[in-house]
């Protein structure tokens, strides 16, 4: 019995440094995303997955809880859930700020990938938002999301500029 636990314990304790180190050799996109040190990541996202599933939300606030779940995928490098998961979001009845940065994490994928036909169709999309800039040099936007991310979006008359936990997550235009 108390071999047993021993093994078991060994097993879980490779298992957790497998992981780890699969996710220091990983070359692929990397996004600045950080997450509370309170919460356990993988119970916070059965969480988020448990909160979208129920019915009485409100539009925004199913949005913002949809969108977090796409933060995981990012923060997980899983960009094939990440980009199923933000054409979802895109296809929501209601338009607000996640839509606009699950735009911008479209187009980052899209220029890691090389896609170019994508890349212009998103930055049409990213630029053609309702923004109204008045007798102002840019109007800066601050959003922050159900992990605790912050976004800063800077939207030029020519460009956006979008940072994540104050590093630049991307930059759209001239």
């Amino acid at each position: 019995m108390k071999t047993m636990r021993i093994l078991v314990v060994f097993l879980m304790i490779l298992c957790h440094k497998m992981e780890r180190a699969a996710y220091l050799f990983a070359n692929d996109l990397q996004i600045p995303l950080k997450s509370s040190p309170q919460i356990d990541d993988s119970f916070q996202f059965l969480d988020l997955r448990n909160k979208l599933q129920e019915s009485r939300f409100k539009p925004e606030e199913r949005n913002k809880t949809h969108f977090a779940i796409v933060e995981y995928y990012l923060k997980t490098n899983d960009l094939t859930d990440a980009q199923m998961a933000l054409d979802q979001h895109i296809q929501s009845d209601l338009v607000d700020i996640t839509t606009l940065l699950a735009n911008v994490y479209l187009y980052k994928i899209a220029n890691y990938r090389q896609d170019q036909p994508k890349m212009d169709l998103l930055k049409k999309g990213i630029f053609d938002n309702k923004f109204v800039l008045l007798f102002e040099k840019f109007q800066q936007i601050h959003f922050t999301s159900l992990l605790g991310n912050k976004y800063e979006i800077r939207h030029f008359v020519d460009r956006i500029e979008v940072l994540l936990n104050g590093d630049v997550l991307e930059k759209i235009g001239s």
